[in-house]
């Protein structure tokens, strides 16, 4: 109906629309029917429309010597020196290429004997099996790890996720841990 008023084509066949299209030649003689974004777009010039750039030209001016970038502070992580065996551990909850040879399942004992070794305080005085484990630097966040049961061994798996919690939560990495002098 629309595009018959458009064309300048009338359709007989159809009276409502012919009666329809002569309605709207009375209202809009030389206008054409258009929707309300087209007709508001007509009106908004070219000029109007040009965006300006949000952030600064990177096109230096004369006389006027370039910024320089600010430099990124590098962060110093910790590094500390533990017993052989307690690096052993670490490196197989890290994953290490040098702990390879030593897959398997890991104890309880050995694992809260590596966060005391890191001046973890260790609460296991919450219901159920869950035991926080709380670094020695209160701006750091609490790490609940659940004991596992019936037998006191982390499975492979279990040992994997908690090393890939420990990078994820902390930011371990295999060079933070060097064997100590004394102990090899």
């Amino acid at each position: 109906m629309w595009d018959a008023h458009r064309n300048g084509t009338i359709s007989k066949t159809n009276p409502a629309a012919a009666a329809h299209s002569w309605c709207l030649q009375l209202l809009f003689p030389s206008e054409r029917v258009q929707s309300a974004y087209s007709y508001l777009k007509s009106f908004i010039s070219a000029e109007n429309s040009v965006k300006e750039k949000s952030h600064a030209s990177k096109i230096s001016q004369p006389g006027v010597p370039p910024m320089e970038t600010p430099t990124i502070p590098t962060f110093q992580h910790p590094v500390y020196e533990l017993p052989r065996k307690t690096v052993k551990i670490i490196h197989r909850l890290l994953r290490v290429e040098a702990a390879q040879g030593s897959e398997g399942k890991m104890t309880w004992k050995d694992l809260c004997k590596v966060f005391r070794s890191l001046n973890f305080t260790i609460d296991d005085s919450t219901p159920g099996s869950a035991v926080n484990f709380f670094p020695p630097s209160p701006k750091d966040r609490p790490i609940t790890i659940h004991r596992p049961h019936p037998d006191p061994e982390l499975s492979p798996l279990r040992i994997r996720q908690l090393g890939s919690r420990l990078r994820r939560v902390y930011g371990w990495s295999e060079d933070w841990f060097k064997i100590s002098k004394g102990t090899e």
